[in-house]
């Protein structure tokens, strides 16, 4: 049987979190991935970005469409029931709700903007502590469009969006990665993204601004899980941070991947939010382990994230200490 899906959606090394071109460039080889410096003015992408085409850019996930990603047999199902809200004590319901919680999470997530040609888009994503206090997370389709061969342009960050009001300004990127297994093959395995971002209209860089959450590679499996996002599609609005909790899963069906599940009801839209473990809803502080990358049209009301391992920390070395200019 093959299933459709449709894009949505002992810690080895954790780093400590932080205090609160006119062309489309060129893209350039690492041992990373797919590595893009952005030479448009970060002054020019934010005045881009005005109210309305915000309010008019879709869901990313819009952009790839749906497809047919590898066989899955019907032992899909015996581990999808073991999907459950975890054991620790949950301030939303486990399929997903409003975010009213407060803390570091409500600065730290935030939208991102961005283009694909003529078209606007939007996705979720993550301020990540770093050495140079500019890093974001996302996914790999939040950043690159491998069907087509084309990288975002016109990309910003937003923390703390709400009901279209961005209270700590537009972060524009400066550089742009994802991993060569997203950029050549598609491969949702490893569908990640960061970017390094150039300081806002007031000069402040993003781990200023917002701070940053730690991020992990090679964290343990099956871990109680938080995930955020901008659903925006209905019965969510894309206005307010959301998010869900519970027990993720690992994917062990006769085709495996490295892939783990979560019950979660958001929709297009969350793609690029983080997944916290260790996560304190008291302060919105956790670890972050994956992010929001596809759902199976066959199994609503489950987000599938990619597990951070090594191919992951190369993203993110690549990146972390490039200064945002």
């Amino acid at each position: 049987m093959r299933l459709a899906v449709v894009v949505l959606a002992a810690v080895a090394a954790v780093v400590p979190s932080l205090p609160a071109g006119a062309a489309s460039p060129a893209a350039s080889p690492s041992p990373a991935g797919l590595s893009v410096p952005v030479h448009r003015p970060a002054v020019t992408v934010r005045a881009y970005w005005t109210p309305r085409r915000m309010a008019a850019a879709r869901p990313a996930e819009l952009a790839l469409g749906s497809g047919v990603r590898f066989a899955r047999p019907s032992s899909l199902d015996s581990y999808l029931r073991r999907l459950a809200p975890g054991r620790a004590a949950s301030s939303v319901p486990g399929a997903g709700a409003e975010w009213a919680g407060g803390g570091a999470v409500a600065q730290t997530t935030g939208k991102v903007f961005f283009s694909l040609g003529a078209d606007d888009y939007v996705c979720s994503g993550s301020a990540v502590t770093s050495p140079d206090r500019s890093t974001v997370l996302t996914a790999g389709h939040c950043v690159d469009d491998p069907e087509t061969g084309t990288t975002a342009t016109n990309w910003v960050f937003v923390p703390g969006y709400r009901d279209g009001k961005a209270p700590y300004g537009l972060f524009a990127a400066t550089h742009l990665v994802t991993t060569t297994g997203w950029e050549t093959a598609e491969d949702f395995d490893v569908d990640l993204g960061f970017a390094d971002v150039a300081p806002n209209a007031a000069g402040v860089r993003l781990g200023d601004a917002v701070g940053g959450q730690k991020i992990a590679f090679g964290a343990p499996r099956g871990r109680d899980t938080y995930a955020f996002g901008y659903p925006a599609v209905a019965p969510w609005t894309g206005q307010r941070l959301d998010a869900c909790s519970g027990r993720v899963v690992q994917d062990t069906s006769a085709v495996p991947s490295t892939d783990q599940g979560l019950a979660c009801t958001m929709t297009p839209g969350s793609s690029g939010g983080p997944w916290f473990s260790d996560f304190d809803p008291r302060t919105g502080t956790g670890t972050l382990t994956s992010v929001t990358s596809f759902s199976y049209v066959e199994q609503p009301g489950v987000l599938w994230g990619p597990y951070l391992g090594a191919e992951a920390q190369a993203l993110y070395d690549s990146v972390a200490s490039t200064p945002g200019a």
